[in-house]
């Protein structure tokens, strides 16, 4: 899923994933910084604008009791955090089929779950800003504590009270996670320079191992015991797990004061405006296998056990992938690794999708989808600081986010109207109806194909047509 830090890169530049790590590992919590050098423009498609040396003193330990426990607190952390956003497919199909919230269609629902990626998003940067100025610990601990209140807070929430499910479930959580896993992260570079972009790898795969374990586990919690006893168990497990980690997240640097939150001169730089127009396009699309792979699967028999423990793969298989894909972009570069997965993400949703009729079709889908299109967000920021630098990555990070916080928005609103639409009554369906994903798959695979596209622009801007080039 992503990265980010306060502005404390003053490290000189290194070549391939490690760096690229480096500068979106410091991106997204000195989202608040903005440096005074503008971007120039589209005066040169390569050229970068280069930090000043590191001073000796403050080169990273590489180590050391404090170091990995940031990063085991960051493990943790996403292990939660980043879990239960994906949880909401779950929910999702369980408030829908039982009719939890009397007559909400599925496009309401899908707009909670939405709202909580875009809400947490658009809070990113002031998330950042205040990290930077009261302490990475705080917030994330404060993080934590409405985390866990919004679900305490959500599992009162009865048949009638709609808008507090969208409230606590949906913006509230989307907003307290980002201040968790997005802060905790942004430590992490601030220990490593020569082993950061493994370092990073192993500690982003919390995230997908927290998706196998929670949606499971959730799942099975909703059988048996409900929504509201469900939600209370899962808010007196993030408290539990993830106050006490917040204690080892620490900070090696001082904090420094911060600018405004935007570079908003970015906009004339044609470079940026592809990526931004990337952004907002693929995250129309980019959560909707996310939302509806549950539904799709039990929509064609298949247990609703076995459709959790399916989406648990799709996010399990980013976290070994991740891994990999920080090491092949090393060699051939961000942008050649970005373009690949995100095409073959598309094409996957246009033919194997649809054509995905049986267990075991379902399962090679959401774990061959995981592996490429599932990646989009924790590539992008790699993808920026290559093509921006160090210098320019913060505020750059800021107003991607922002791209990304209206596609999800709107796009999983458009994606669940589109499965309104195509539902229809079934007295003899178990459901009571049927649904169509079809068109859903089309929207979802040829919303990738034009992101993918525009990006294809970006790299002509970059290095032409050569294609055996590192990019």
């Amino acid at each position: 899923m992503a990265t980010q830090n306060d502005s404390h890169s003053l490290q000189a530049p290194e070549s391939g994933a490690t760096d690229a790590l480096d500068a979106a590992g410091e991106s997204l919590v000195s989202q608040g910084e903005v440096k005074e050098e503008l971007l120039a423009g589209a005066a040169s498609k390569t050229d970068r604008l280069s930090p000043a040396p590191a001073p000796e003193e403050d080169a990273p330990p590489e180590g050391g009791a404090e170091a990995w426990g940031v990063v085991g607190a960051y493990w943790f952390i996403s292990f939660m955090s980043v879990g239960l956003i994906y949880v909401w497919a779950i929910y999702l199909r369980y408030y829908f089929r039982n009719d939890t919230y009397p007559g909400t269609p599925q496009s309401v629902y899908s707009l909670t779950g939405g709202l909580a990626n875009a809400a947490g998003f658009a809070a990113g940067p002031l998330l950042g800003s205040m990290a930077d100025r009261h302490g990475y610990r705080i917030v994330v601990f404060i993080s934590a504590v409405f985390l866990g209140g919004s679900y305490l807070v959500t599992s009162f929430a009865g048949p009638n009270m709609l808008p507090l499910l969208i409230v606590f479930q949906g913006a509230a959580q989307g907003v307290s996670s980002q201040g968790c896993w997005m802060v905790a992260m942004a430590a992490i570079p601030q220990y490593f320079k020569r082993r950061r972009g493994m370092v990073m790898g192993v500690a982003m795969t919390g995230g997908g191992m927290g998706g196998l374990a929670l949606t499971n586990l959730t799942q099975y919690l909703l059988d048996r015991f409900g929504p509201p006893w469900t939600l209370r168990i899962t808010g007196f497990i993030v408290l539990v797990v993830m106050v006490p980690a917040s204690y080892f997240v620490r900070t090696r640097l001082p904090p420094k004061p911060n600018g405004k939150l935007f570079n908003i001169h970015a906009f004339r730089d044609v470079r940026f405006v592809l990526l931004f127009l990337s952004g907002v396009i693929m995250y129309f699309a980019y959560p909707l296998p996310q939302f509806f792979m549950s539904s799709y699967a039990i929509s064609i028999g298949i247990d609703a056990q076995i459709a959790a423990l399916i989406l648990g793969l799709q996010f399990a298989v980013t976290a070994p992938t991740r891994v990999v894909y920080g090491l092949l972009m090393d060699r051939i570069g961000p942008v050649n690794v970005f373009l690949a997965c995100n095409y073959v993400g598309g094409v996957l949703c246009l033919t194997l999708w649809p054509n995905a009729r049986s267990l075991g079709s379902v399962v090679a889908f959401a774990m061959v989808f995981g592996a490429t299109g599932g990646q989009f967000f924790s590539q992008v920021p790699i993808v920026i600081s290559s093509i921006f630098g160090h210098h320019d990555s913060a505020s750059i990070m800021g107003m991607v986010l922002l791209s990304l916080s209206v596609g999800s928005l709107v796009g999983t609103l458009a994606g669940g109207k589109l499965l309104d639409t195509h539902t229809t009554p079934n007295p003899l369906s178990p459901s009571g109806y049927d649904q169509d994903f079809v068109p859903v798959m089309m929207y979802t695979g040829t919303l990738y194909i034009v992101s993918a596209t525009i990006m294809l622009v970006l790299r002509w801007r970059l290095v032409g047509w050569r294609l055996r080039v590192k990019v």
